[in-house]
Formats: C-alpha cells, sequence, structure tokens
C-alpha cells in the first residue's frame, strides 16, 4: 500500500487544551471562558472544555445546537455575534440563551422582537493595530454612541448587561488590550453619569499563540496589562472568549508529498492536504500563518530550502515559499505541521475533491 494512503490526518491532543485553559485561568483569576466555537468546533473539543468548566461564545444556530447536543447549559452560552439573524435570535433565546451582542439601533430592535427582555452586552469598536487578521470597521459601535445605544436597549424592554470588545484575531501588541480599556473606562463613567451602570465586561478574544517566527506576548504579560484596569473598574462579572490560545498547540497535521519538482530554480513539493482542504490560514491572502514543519522520517541531515504546495489547481494553494527541510525528500515521504489546532479543520473544504483530513485523537 503506497504511504500516502493514509495520509492527510489530524492528530490532536486533548490534554494540551486542559492544560491551555487552566493556563489562561491561572494567568487572569476570576475571568470566565466563553471559548470562541468557531476557532474548532470539533464535539470532542467542546466536551473537553466543557468538562473544565468552560463557558461558550457563538455566532450562529448551527454552533448552538452543536453545544446543546453536547448537553452545555445554554445560560453558559453567549451569543456574541452583534449582527444576527433573526430566526437565530428567536432559536437562541427559546433554547435559553440569555446574553445578546448588539452594536446597532437595527440590533436592538431585532432583539427586542425576537428575543424580549434579554440581556445585552454593547460591543464597542477599538484600536485594532497589530492583529492579524485586523476586523476592521465591521463591528463595534463608536464610544460617542455608547450611551444612547444604552438607554435604547433599556427603552426596547431589553435588560443592559455590560460592554465587550475584540482586538482582533491574533493580537500581537500589549497596546491594543491597554487602549481598548481605556475606552471602557471611559465609557462606564459616561454610563454612570445617566445613571446606568456596567455589570459585565466581555474581553473578547485576540489571545495570540505564538507561531514559527512570530514575536507575540504571552498571557503573563497581556494579564498584566489588564489586571490594574479591572481593578479600577470594579466591574463584578469579567469574561474572555480565547479560541486559538486554547486549541492552537493541540494538533499536528500529517500529510505526504505527491510530487517533487524544480521550477524556475526553486524546489517545490506537493502535498496531499493544502490551504483549502487543512491549512487555510496558510493563504498569503490571510495573515499568512507560518505552521512549523518537519520530515516525519528524516533520512538525511542536510537541509535545503522547498516551496510546499497544496493539491488542488489552484496556484493560491500554496502554503510556504521557505520551508528548510531534508535534501532528500521524494514521493510518499510524510511531513509533519506542527500547532495546527485553531481555524484548521474549522475552514477546510474539499475544493477540487480532495478530502479533508481525518482526525485521529490520543
Amino acid at each position: 500500500m503506497n504511504q500516502s494512503e493514509n495520509t492527510p490526518y489530524y492528530s490532536y491532543s486533548l490534554k494540551k487544551i486542559e492544560e491551555n485553559f487552566h493556563a489562561f485561568q491561572s494567568a487572569i483569576p476570576g475571568v470566565m471562558v466563553r471559548y470562541a466555537v468557531k476557532s474548532n468546533p470539533m464535539k470532542e473539543v467542546i466536551e473537553t472544555l466543557s468538562k473544565q468548566g468552560s463557558g461558550f461564545e457563538i455566532a450562529s444556530k448551527t454552533e448552538l445546537a452543536l453545544l446543546l447536543a453536547r448537553d452545555v447549559d445554554p445560560s453558559q452560552i453567549f451569543f456574541s455575534n452583534p449582527v444576527k439573524n433573526p430566526l437565530d435570535i428567536e432559536y437562541a433565546h427559546k433554547k435559553g440563551v440569555k446574553v445578546f451582542a448588539y452594536d446597532s439601533p437595527e440590533e436592538i430592535d431585532k432583539l427586542a422582537q425576537y428575543a424580549p427582555g434579554c440581556q445585552v452586552i454593547l460591543r464597542l469598536r477599538v484600536y485594532e493595530r497589530g492583529s492579524v487578521f485586523s476586523l476592521k470597521d465591521k463591528f463595534g459601535a463608536e464610544e460617542r454612541q455608547a450611551a444612547t445605544l444604552a438607554k435604547q436597549a433599556q427603552a426596547a424592554g431589553l435588560v443592559f448587561y455590560g460592554l465587550s470588545f475584540h482586538v482582533g484575531s491574533q493580537s500581537l501588541k500589549l497596546n491594543t488590550w491597554k487602549y481598548a480599556l481605556e475606552k471602557i473606562v471611559r465609557v462606564q463613567v459616561q454610563l454612570r453619569e445617566r445613571g446606568i451602570e456596567v455589570m459585565a465586561l466581555n474581553l473578547g478574544g485576540g489571545f495570540p499563540y505564538v507561531y514559527r517566527g512570530m514575536k507575540a506576548p504571552t498571557i503573563q504579560q497581556i494579564a498584566s496589562v489588564i489586571k490594574p484596569y479591572l481593578k479600577k473598574l470594579g466591574i463584578p462579572n469579567i469574561y474572555a472568549e480565547p479560541g486559538r490560545y486554547l486549541v492552537a498547540n493541540a494538533a499536528t497535521l500529517t500529510t505526504s508529498i505527491i510530487h517533487r519538482t524544480v521550477r524556475r530554480g526553486d524546489t517545490w513539493l506537493y502535498l496531499d492536504a493544502g490551504t483549502y482542504n487543512a491549512l487555510f490560514e496558510a493563504m498569503d491572502f490571510q495573515g499568512n500563518i507560518q505552521y512549523g514543519v518537519s520530515a516525519a522520517d528524516p533520512t538525511s541531515t542536510k537541509k535545503q530550502k522547498y516551496i510546499l504546495a497544496g493539491p488542488t489547481c489552484d496556484s493560491i494553494d500554496t502554503i510556504t515559499e521557505d520551508a528548510r527541510l531534508p535534501d532528500n525528500l521524494k514521493i510518499g515521504d510524510r511531513l509533519v505541521f506542527e500547532d495546527v489546532g485553531a481555524y484548521t479543520n474549522a475552514l477546510a473544504n474539499s475544493f477540487n475533491g480532495f478530502k479533508q483530513p481525518k482526525v485521529l485523537l490520543d
């Protein structure tokens, strides 16, 4: 049997997810976790985090149904997408989800109609330069709108619960949290002046994982910025929505070489897994995440540079142009990519008919 018949596949360590969850809680004590399901919606990941006491953050009816099928308590779920399908709102409300995000008067109208009396958290737009995946202008109310939107929510019969922000996925600069929390301090004062108390603060996501060649702050460094502000604010309920931080290092991808050739002086290796069916974030127009990669069974210590590409006929299906690997690699040899637990199988598809990787659990 050809070696490549068993690949590609992901190998998961659920124990690492448990360790990451407790490391996060240890760094920022008292912060209640609402895991961002979008980063990896595997049922085993959901079950592992649920057993550790995690809550969850969703953006759709489908993600909610996934959690309910795993017996997750709806009261531990935030519907944090600030722009929601009305039918999804109605479904979530009927199933017992209590907290919904919003950032516009139009969303208030939808929530008042389809989730009357629910608790709402106002999402603010914050400075997010330095994040690998910027949220740009898609979400978030301006600071000057906060008091008006809070009052409008109350007038519509909703329970104003608090504030939230998101510094962008894979945020690499400590100042992003500093600037965001300074804005929260200012908005809290504005709301108090109008008789509105902030009972909850959602720190959102963006907590980074340090990929190969990337400089990023540790969770301890981020915590050192966050903690003084939390003390100053004195808000009783603090939440966060880590995703990537909890799952990135919990998986590897094993793939096989299906072709080797030289083009214009560069040596190319084509693999049975690429950016479409396994490593979407490695695409250049994404954040160009650089996954660590090595030969599964090296037989040479001499290294050379390779361009690694996926199996599809799309030219943007290129994983990296600078992989340093043994010089004698051939068809059938296997490569292992590290730290592929976040936004990989969640975004994988079968474009061109190439299968998505199997999942193996430890």
